[in-house]
C-alpha cells in the first residue's frame, strides 16, 4: 500500500470520527485531500461515495428527528445544482479546478463562521431552494456540501437536533446525485483503487464511526467542529497552492 492509499484511509478514519463527534465534517476533511491525491475528478467521486456511506450509517439512529418536508425540497433543488456543477467541472482543467474548489471551500468556511454571529433571519422557502441548489452544485464540484447547509440552518433558525438528523439522508442523497452527475459528465472519474484498498477504506469508515460514538460523550461537539474547520482550511489552502503550481507550470 502506497502513501496515497495510506493517506486516503487515514482521512476517512479521521473524517468519520469527527462526523460522529461533531455531526458534520466528513467531506470537509476527506474531499480536499482526495482531490489532491487522486487524478482528475476521481477525488470528488471518492469523497461523495464515502460521504454517502457515512451518512447512510447514521440515518437509522436519527430517523425520528428527520424533517421530511424540508428533506424533499432540499433534495429536489440539489438536482438542479448538481447539473450546473457537472457542467462547470467538465469545463475546467485540473489546476483551475483545484483553485476553484479550494477557494470555494475557504470562502464557505469564512462565511459560515461570520454568519453565526449575526441575527439575520431568512424566509424558509427561498432559503431552502437556494441552499439545496448551492449544496448540489458544490457537492458535484468538490464533494463538500456542509458549509451552505450550516449557513442555511443558522439563518432559518433550524433546531439543531432536527437539522443534524435531516442532514444524514440529505447528505446521502446529494452525495449520490453529485457522484452520478460527475460520472455522467466525465465518465473516466471512477476511482481506480485496488479492491483491498476499498476494503480498508470501508474498515476505516466503520472504525471511525465507532470511535466517534465512543468519544462523542467525552469530546465536546465544539472541539470537534474546531478540528473540522482547521482541517478544512488546511485542505483548502493546500488545494489552492497545488492548483496554482499546476497553472503556473502550464505557462512556463
Amino acid at each position: 500500500m502506497g502513501a496515497v492509499e495510506v493517506a486516503l484511509v487515514a482521512a476517512v478514519l479521521v473524517g468519520a470520527g469527527l462526523q460522529r463527534i461533531a455531526g458534520m465534517g466528513f467531506a470537509m476533511v476527506v474531499a480536499p485531500f482526495a482531490i489532491l491525491l487522486l487524478p482528475g475528478q476521481q477525488g470528488v467521486v471518492f469523497a461523495n461515495l464515502c460521504g454517502a456511506a457515512a451518512a447512510v450509517a447514521l440515518i437509522w439512529p436519527a430517523r425520528a428527528e428527520i424533517d421530511r418536508t424540508r428533506l424533499l425540497i432540499l433534495a429536489g433543488t440539489s438536482i438542479i445544482g448538481a447539473a450546473a456543477g457537472a457542467l462547470i467541472v467538465s469545463l475546467l482543467d485540473i489546476g483551475t479546478f483545484r483553485i476553484v474548489v479550494g477557494t470555494i471551500l475557504l470562502a464557505a468556511i469564512v462565511v459560515s463562521l461570520f454568519i453565526g454571529r449575526t441575527r439575520l433571519v431568512v424566509p424558509l422557502t427561498p432559503a431552502s431552494f437556494v441552499a439545496g441548489g448551492a449544496t448540489g452544485m458544490l457537492v458535484t464540484m468538490s464533494g463538500i456540501g456542509g458549509p451552505p447547509m450550516s449557513i442555511y440552518a443558522m439563518v432559518t433558525r433550524w433546531d439543531h437536533r432536527r437539522f443534524a438528523a435531516t442532514m444524514q439522508p440529505f447528505v446521502a442523497l446529494s452525495s449520490f446525485i453529485g457522484a452520478g452527475a460527475v460520472l455522467l459528465s466525465t465518465p473516466d472519474s471512477t476511482p481506480q483503487l485496488d479492491p483491498v484498498i476499498w476494503l480498508l477504506i470501508v474498515a476505516a469508515l466503520v472504525a471511525g464511526l465507532i470511535g466517534g460514538q465512543i468519544l462523542h460523550r467525552q469530546v465536546p461537539a465544539g472541539v470537534g467542529r474546531t478540528i473540522v474547520i482547521v482541517l478544512g482550511i488546511v485542505g483548502a489552502i493546500t488545494a489552492i497552492a497545488s492548483g496554482a503550481t499546476i497553472v503556473a507550470g502550464d505557462f512556463v
